[in-house]
């Protein structure tokens, strides 16, 4: 299992990356047409904060990013469920965490008040919080 962050790093990767999203200068692209929001948020995932891409952190917290389901990921997901082989599963397996990140980039886009952030910060560190209580656990057994 890939380890967790620290409480204060999860804080900063997503301050990084709420900070990015509001103030990316989107008139910057105002004439490029993208043929969906995947393609939107792929465009994204690319770009550079500081020293890292927007895709290496949001890797960096995926252990503690809520997954919101929307008709597409819930497809793939059930997609992985039906599959019959081992190597076919994997695949919809991290074509579904993909998914999860863009939903997740798309709720912190949406934000509209400093409730609602905090809210979804401390939403991320209960799951953090969650999955160290699981993994002690795991140890244990």
């Amino acid at each position: 299992m890939k380890n967790s962050v620290t409480s204060d790093r999860l804080n900063q990767v997503l301050f990084k990356i709420g900070n990015f999203i509001w103030d990316y200068p989107y008139s910057d692209i105002r004439n490029v047409v993208f043929i969906n929001e995947d393609a939107f948020y792929s465009y994204m995932e690319n770009q550079k904060i500081e020293n890292t891409t927007l895709k290496s952190l949001i890797d960096e917290i995926e252990n503690c990013i809520p997954f919101s389901l929307t008709e597409i990921s819930h497809n793939i997901f059930m997609d992985a469920f039906y599959s019959t082989s081992y190597e076919e599963a994997e695949n919809l397996c991290e074509k579904f965490k993909h998914q999860c990140k863009v939903n997740f980039l798309k709720e912190i886009r949406l934000i509209k008040s400093d409730l609602q952030w905090q809210k979804l910060v401390a939403l991320c560190q209960k799951i953090r919080e969650e999955n160290l209580n699981f993994d002690f656990m795991i140890q244990k057994i």
